[in-house]
């Protein structure tokens, strides 16, 4: 589901995406598997334009700042591309700040 999420992300409602969609998908950036840990991340940009400005400064920004430590270098190169992607959804104090 994560690898095709880009083909069927633009027809979830927000409140789907807020409430159920996300709790589950963020399970993926604590994984063992470092495969799923980068698609939950690269999911993120699909996801964000449906997030709340408040999830995003709060729970989405928290995983993505996790994943800059995480061991796999590819993971922590995908997470800043991951915030250059999503930087609009963030609110703007959060933006100035990251």
């Amino acid at each position: 589901l994560l690898r095709h999420l880009h083909q069927y992300a633009k027809h979830l409602p927000p409140k789907v995406v807020e409430e159920k969609i996300l709790p589950n998908v963020a399970t993926g950036f604590n994984d063992a598997n470092a495969v799923l840990r980068e698609l939950t991340l690269k999911s993120l940009i699909h996801l964000a334009p449906k997030l709340s400005k408040n999830t995003m400064d709060t729970d989405v920004l928290r995983h993505l700042t996790k994943m800059q430590n995480d061991p796999e270098p590819g993971i922590r190169t995908n997470s800043i591309y991951c915030i250059a992607k999503v930087c609009g959804t963030f609110s703007d104090g959060k933006r100035r700040q990251i």
